[in-house]
């Protein structure tokens, strides 16, 4: 695990719990629950339900909903998920709705949530302190910096640095490939920093090249995501022990589904990105392009994650008597342009975790286990 990036997601989850006083609102729903089963009355009863609300508020407003995939990936490591954000949450809702009848057994559950979540707190706020005292990097994006994360399992590295090199000699022809359609430049992408508890490396990107990665994981995500509704349905005639030739259609179709999406991907993103009126080129990249997005596909079916993100860069402060003048105009209006286009690599990524942390991997999930069973 990268020591820097681990300090910023601690900040992350230290300064979520600060803002949002988690700690606060969790003690006040346990007294309002206590309260509730000793007085009981309809007032305290639209107490307790507006505390509960208030809580679920906050904690789905939490910053760590809408954080990258390997982010999401360094909160799971550090078992960090069920105590923040949505995951809290949803352990909260689960109490309470399994408990409706005995206030007292939630009310039991309930404390126990709180003096855990505590400690977790109490570590988390140490551990930065501690971070902060013996000088440790903390390592997160600057204003108007681009990244793109990439997080591969050990299975598919294979633990040794044949794998290793393997691997990053492919992704580097793939994004050789993307840089060379975004921005006429064939140089290798240039690495932020590593980490090895999965192998995840962290490269650095221009805006236009990041907006083409983010864009072409955003389509094959969601065609991903249509192919494994497919594969289920097989995967549940299969396991009907339906004839062959009811079943063999739908491997067909979605191999041929598979295969022109890829083709349309790969002429609307050519159409979208390359700017340069070469016509030969342009069918060569094309054709580059559509193995780099079944580079993709592969690795996503394999357990990959992949991320692209964005820092806000500073709105830019006028000094006296500058706000009419043209030179500060410009730098406002460059400013507009850049968030705009942040905002929108930012909201791709996020829509890309989500269906990479929840139906992508639910189904993928699901397809894995039936297909094991089906080999049986």
């Amino acid at each position: 695990m990268n020591v820097g990036r681990l300090n910023a997601c601690l900040c992350l989850i230290r300064g979520e719990y600060q803002a949002f006083e988690i700690i606060k609102k969790l003690k006040t729903l346990q007294n309002s629950l206590q309260q509730s089963i000793n007085q009981p009355s309809e007032e305290i009863a639209k107490n307790f339900q507006n505390n509960y609300s208030i809580l679920f508020d906050a904690l789905s407003e939490s910053w760590s909903n809408f954080e990258p995939p390997t982010r999401i990936k360094t909160f799971d490591d550090i078992e960090a998920s069920s105590k923040i954000g949505q995951g809290l949450r949803n352990r909260i809702e689960k109490i309470i709705s399994d408990n409706n009848i005995t206030p007292a057994s939630a009310l039991k559950s309930l404390s126990e949530l709180v003096d855990e979540i505590g400690k977790f707190y109490g570590a988390i706020d140490r551990v930065v302190n501690d971070f902060e005292f013996l000088n440790f990097e903390y390592e997160d994006l600057n204003p108007g910096e681009y990244e793109i994360g990439v997080s591969f399992p050990l299975k598919i590295i294979k633990s040794n640095l044949e794998g290793v090199s393997k691997e990053t000699h492919e992704l580097d022809k793939v994004f050789k490939t993307f840089k060379e359609i975004a921005e006429d430049d064939t140089s290798s992408i240039k690495i932020r920093s590593i980490s090895t508890t999965d192998f995840q490396v962290f490269l650095d990107s221009v805006p236009v090249v990041a907006m083409l990665i983010v864009t072409s994981l955003e389509r094959i995500v969601a065609l991903y995501k249509n192919i494994l509704e497919i594969r289920k349905i097989k995967n549940e005639l299969v396991a009907k022990k339906m004839p062959k030739d009811v079943v063999t259609p739908l491997e067909k179709h979605e191999a041929e589904m598979m295969k022109i999406g890829i083709e349309k991907m790969s002429e609307s993103l050519i159409d979208e990105f390359y700017k340069k009126k070469d016509d030969s080129r342009k069918n060569e990249l094309k054709t580059a392009l559509g193995i780099a997005l079944r580079y993709l596909v592969g690795k996503i079916e394999h357990g990959a994650i992949f991320d692209v993100r964005a820092g806000e860069p500073e709105e830019p402060e006028p000094t006296e008597g500058e706000e009419e003048t043209t030179q500060y105009k410009k730098v406002k209006s460059e400013y507009i342009k850049e968030m705009e286009r942040i905002k929108q690599i930012n909201s791709k990524g996020r829509s890309i975790a989500e269906l990479q942390k929840g139906d992508i991997a639910l189904l993928l999930l699901k397809s894995k286990k039936k297909d094991s069973e089906n080999k049986k």
